[in-house]
C-alpha cells in the first residue's frame, strides 16, 4: 500500500515537473519571510538597547555637569557664590542675554534647560541632607 502511494507521487511528479518547482519556491520563499522577520526583530531590540544606552549616558553627563557647577561654585573662595543662586534664576528669567558681572551668573545662563531642572534636583538633595544631618547633629 505505501509503496503503491509512493509510486503514484513519483509518477506525478514525473509527469509534472513545475510543481516541484513551485514547492521548492514555495518553501524557499517562506524560509526567507520568516529569516526577514526575525532579522528585524533584532536589529529592533538592537536599537532598542542602543537608544537606552544613549539616553543613560545622556543623563549621567547632564548630572556630572551639574554637580560640576555646584561643586565649583561651593568649595573655596567662592562658597558664597552657590547661595546667589535664587538671583541667577531671576537673572536667567529676566534678560539671558545681559552680560552680567559676576561669573555664576553668566555660567547658569549659559546652561541648557535640562541641565537647570538636573542642578535644581541635584541641589534640592543636597540641601535635604544637610537639613537631615542639622537636625540629628541638633538633637
Amino acid at each position: 500500500m505505501d509503496l503503491y502511494i509512493i509510486f503514484s507521487v513519483c509518477k506525478l511528479l514525473i509527469k509534472y515537473p513545475d510543481l516541484i518547482v513551485a514547492l521548492i519556491s514555495l518553501t524557499v520563499a517562506i524560509a526567507l519571510g520568516i529569516c526577514q522577520v526575525c532579522q528585524a526583530n533584532r536589529v529592533e531590540a538592537f536599537e532598542r538597547r542602543l537608544n537606552d544606552r544613549d539616553e543613560k549616558r545622556y543623563k549621567d553627563l547632564v548630572y556630572s555637569q551639574a554637580t560640576q557647577f555646584i561643586q565649583k561654585y561651593s568649595v573655596g573662595e567662592q562658597e558664597a557664590e552657590i547661595h546667589l543662586l535664587p538671583l541667577c534664576i531671576a537673572a536667567y528669567k529676566h534678560n539671558l542675554v545681559y552680560p552680567y558681572r559676576r561669573e555664576i551668573y553668566r555660567e547658569f545662563c549659559g546652561l541648557t534647560g535640562i541641565l537647570e531642572m538636573q542642578y535644581f534636583s541635584v541641589v534640592r538633595s543636597i540641601y535635604l541632607v544637610q537639613e537631615v544631618t542639622t537636625i540629628m547633629y541638633a538633637a
